[in-house]
């Protein structure tokens, strides 16, 4: 197939024409090909599986001293997450007993193990940008749990928008009489914003990794893809599980389960191509730097 694609003459033009892009889309194939990055996927998959009930636990104890009513959030939720998905939702935070107290030991213990998903992270970043990691693990905790805060301070505010659009979005449709045209354009605003929060956490996330030097334009068409990747696979698996297979009839009282983990390793790849782009960025960047070089020092020679 390899041997095709490079003797097609349609390919050979596009090679010739967009030299830069072409190498940019073989580098991200080439590092996505390598062995320890196909394992990064199902490993950060695995983490947020262990780490997910402690940290939605707790940014769900914050939205509560807020709101008051985690329904809110929740009602919001199940227009977005497959029906599957919004059902383990639903089971682990519909019954919240109004416990509001933040400072406890129980909840340090929750941020301890979910700070884990940072870590899991923080490990595939640095083995696809081929940095090796410096052997300090209190300090590695220490930034991992207070990124983890700063991560849920900012989905938090992530819901707090969404439960105010939500009254707002009710607000506007008792007083104004041609709702029709404002609900669309309201829909649209909340779309923009839900997409701008997104790809500040990523953002967030890629850049915050304190052993590569970055700049924020470095990772930002990593966190958009990143971003675009979540709302699609979301959205797509939403339609694929509600519409057209039935895992109710396959996997009975698993089906949940089962669902829940597939989307969970789909948003972990999405991410983990988010970060190879990044890198292959960054990589074709100095590639393209050498043959210059090359090109000024060969074309100066008198030989």
């Amino acid at each position: 197939m390899f041997k095709f694609v490079k003797k097609n003459k349609i390919v050979n033009k596009i090679k010739n024409k967009y030299p830069r892009k072409t190498k940019f889309i073989r580098e991200v194939f080439n590092i996505l090909g390598e062995k320890e990055v196909r394992l990064l996927a199902p490993y950060i998959a695995f983490f947020i599986l262990l780490c997910f009930i402690p940290i939605i636990t707790l940014i769900f104890e914050v939205v509560y001293l807020t709101v008051n009513n985690n329904r809110e959030v929740l009602s919001t939720l199940k227009d977005v997450l497959p029906s599957h998905v919004y059902t383990v939702l639903d089971k682990l935070i519909g019954h919240n007993s109004g416990h509001i107290s933040i400072l406890t030991i129980t909840n340090i213990i929750l941020l301890f193990v979910a700070s884990q998903i940072y870590l899991s992270f923080y490990t595939s970043y640095l083995l696809i940008y081929d940095v090796k990691a410096r052997p300090h693990y209190i300090k590695d905790r220490i930034i991992a749990m207070i990124n983890t805060i700063l991560l849920i301070l900012l989905i938090f505010f992530l819901s707090m928008i969404t439960v105010f659009n939500n009254y707002l979005y009710k607000f506007l449709e008792i007083y104004i009489v041609n709702f029709t045209v404002i609900s669309y354009l309201f829909n649209y605003i909340n779309l923009v914003l839900s997409i701008m929060i997104i790809s500040s956490i990523v953002t967030f996330m890629m850049y915050s990794i304190p052993d590569i030097r970055q700049r924020v334009k470095d990772v930002i068409q990593g966190a958009l893809f990143v971003t675009f990747g979540w709302i699609l696979v979301s959205f797509g698996f939403k339609i694929y599980t509600d519409q057209f297979v039935n895992y109710q009839t396959v996997y009975k009282t698993f089906a949940s389960v089962i669902v829940f983990v597939t989307w969970i390793y789909l948003l972990s790849y999405v991410l983990i191509i988010g970060i190879v782009i990044n890198r292959a960025k960054i990589t074709t960047y100095e590639m393209n730097e050498t043959t210059k070089n090359i090109n000024e020092y060969t074309g100066g020679s008198e030989y």
